[in-house]
């Protein structure tokens, strides 16, 4: 808990980075985006639900602990089920519930 927030969030990413460019052969098989939208949304994907996740989670740790955060982030897909089916519309089948 005395942890700087962004310090943790920086390693996390660093050591995720880590286990990417091992997965990518250290960039032998990674494939480089060609038109200039496309870097607009890799840079929305890495910021929007990788960063500020991260800094909000490491945030919620320090705020209320480990525990009731772990167990609010197992929530997320029951809330995501559920936003999806009361406001997007989406049909609730046995499929989904077991992916729950």
């Amino acid at each position: 808990k005395n942890v700087a927030t962004l310090k943790v969030t920086f390693y996390v990413l660093l050591f995720g980075l880590s286990l990417f460019l091992v997965r990518v052969d250290f960039g032998q098989s990674l494939h480089v985006v060609d038109k200039w939208y496309l870097w607009g949304n890799l840079i929305a994907l890495a910021i929007f639900p990788t960063a500020i996740s991260f800094l909000c989670t490491t945030q919620a740790v320090q705020y209320i602990g480990s525990t009731p955060t772990a167990i609010l982030g197992a929530l997320e897909p029951v809330t995501a089920v559920f936003f999806g089916v009361t406001i997007f519309g989406e049909s609730l089948t046995p499929r989904l519930c077991c992916g729950i």
